[in-house]
């Protein structure tokens, strides 16, 4: 067996990638504001926000796929489709299994592009020459069909990142990142100088698409011990071994896919629901915000994912105890880098804003109010994020309800009152408070044989006295 451990570099790379993903909105932000028009910018948060739901079509296999090469590495023998059958220190790595699963990843990431590509060129369309009037069509369809063909090349090469993850390479993964934002922001800057504007901006998400994942590529390639074992089964592995792959694999997955759907919902698609309750200007206001709060929170939720594979592991060594560290660690790092950059952006960004574009007014009650739901959102997601680690998904159910309430909800208060962003904000916040902000935090505390007050006071306990578990 291979035991995972998350180590320094991993984090550092965590962070380093991290910072290259929001560094390259925030860099591009004052030219974006610039060179783009309020209809062009609230084009092309619309832009990013449906390419954003498009790879939620891998329906929760992505991470499924990941979970479970990091319990073939950690010597599980027989894929199950709930829970796992526990390894020992003496098992050793079933290669054949691990061929099986990327041979199964390769052809089911083909399946989803080709989907995603013929949908987006179809049903996409037609909704952006709905909402897409006020952009002349010379300068909205190039620029869409660069996002069609990102969203493509995206999610074809879902599998190289997807076996990095699972490889517990984590570095490798955020170097690839850090790298292709890197690209974007030089490729991007120098287009809309030169004035290609929203295609400018579109031909630089493209490449930072197929850069990260060819980098990736590379990186994948360099686990040469494990690629030369799965190369001598891999031409072995029959269609049959692949359908029951996916099958047991897409149990747990379709549900967290499910999942993902209704994250999307709660979260991201509030601003494709501004765009059709609000102008394309107050739309872009209301991105904006959410762009600078999901920043903070992806920000803040590095930790925890750098962690995941590690977690998995001591699950399929049944680690209890270092399975309650890291979510101790974990929980106390989230809390403390939420509260630092909400704050810190709250205080910087409204000035500086001012500064390149004076129309588009930085309201700080808003962005509390949107920063206070993504906070609670995002740490209940965290725990859920632990629970599915564990091989099973019991919160499935909760989050659809709670999106479909969630959105009927927002639209009731934009509809029948003058609300406005608030309502959309108020609507989500409401029905998430009345029942997942604190009933997966309880229900993972439990199965780590904990509760929520403890696992903070251990893991301020850990991270003040030096005793974090890597390397």
């Amino acid at each position: 067996m291979s035991r995972i451990r998350t180590t320094r570099r991993d984090v550092s790379w965590s962070y380093i990638g991290t910072f290259f993903s929001m560094g390259s909105n925030f860099l591009l932000l004052p030219l974006l504001l610039v060179f783009l028009d309020g209809s062009e910018l609230g084009l092309w948060y619309i832009f990013l926000s449906i390419s954003n739901l498009t790879m939620l079509f891998e329906f929760g296999f992505s991470p499924a796929f990941a979970r479970n090469i990091v319990y073939c590495k950690s010597g599980v023998s027989e894929l199950k489709s709930r829970s796992v059958e526990h390894s020992s220190a003496s098992s050793a790595v079933d290669y054949r299994l691990l061929a099986t699963l990327l041979k199964s990843t390769k052809r089911l990431y083909l399946f989803v592009s080709l989907a995603a590509l013929v949908l987006c060129a179809t049903v996409g369309s037609a909704y952006f020459s709905h909402i897409g009037s006020s952009v002349p069509s010379e300068v909205l369809w190039p620029s869409w069909a660069v996002v069609c063909a990102a969203i493509f090349l995206n999610l074809y090469y879902l599998y190289v990142v997807t076996f990095l993850r699972g490889f517990g390479d984590v570095a490798s993964e955020n170097k690839a990142k850090a790298f292709g934002r890197l690209i974007q922001i030089v490729l991007t800057c120098v287009l809309l100088v030169l004035g290609w504007g929203l295609l400018g901006a579109a031909l630089g998400y493209l490449a930072n698409g197929l850069s990260m994942r060819l980098i990736a590529l590379i990186f994948f390639r360099r686990h040469s011990g494990d690629l030369h074992q799965i190369d001598l089964h891999y031409g072995d592995v029959a269609g049959k071994e692949v359908y029951e792959v996916v099958r047991t694999i897409s149990n747990l997955a379709v549900k967290d896919g499910v999942v993902q759907i209704a994250l999307f919902a709660s979260t991201q698609a509030m601003a494709i629901l501004c765009s059709l309750f609000l102008e394309l200007s107050e739309t872009a206001v209301y991105a904006l915000m959410l762009q600078f709060a999901t920043a903070i929170f992806s920000l803040a939720a590095v930790y925890y994912r750098s962690f995941l594979p590690m977690f998995q592991s001591a699950f399929a060594e049944n680690n209890l105890e270092e399975q309650r560290g890291i979510v101790a660690r974990c929980s106390v790092v989230y809390l403390a880098v939420s509260a630092v950059f909400v704050f810190s952006v709250a205080l910087l960004v409204p000035p500086v804003l001012r500064v390149f574009e004076p129309d588009l007014a930085f309201d700080p009650a808003l962005f509390f109010a949107l920063s206070f739901y993504l906070l609670l959102f995002n740490y209940h997601s965290m725990c859920c994020g632990f629970i599915i680690s564990r091989n099973e998904i019991p919160y499935a159910g909760a989050y659809v309800i709670s999106a479909i309430l969630g959105i009927a909800l927002t639209c009731i208060f934009e509809v029948a009152t003058p609300l406005g962003p608030f309502g959309i904000v108020l609507g989500q916040a409401l029905v998430q408070i009345a029942y997942n902000n604190w009933r997966w935090p309880l229900y993972l505390s439990a199965k780590v044989e904990s509760n929520p007050i403890e696992l903070i006071q251990l893991g301020f306990k850990m991270i003040v006295g030096k005793t974090v578990g890597y390397r």
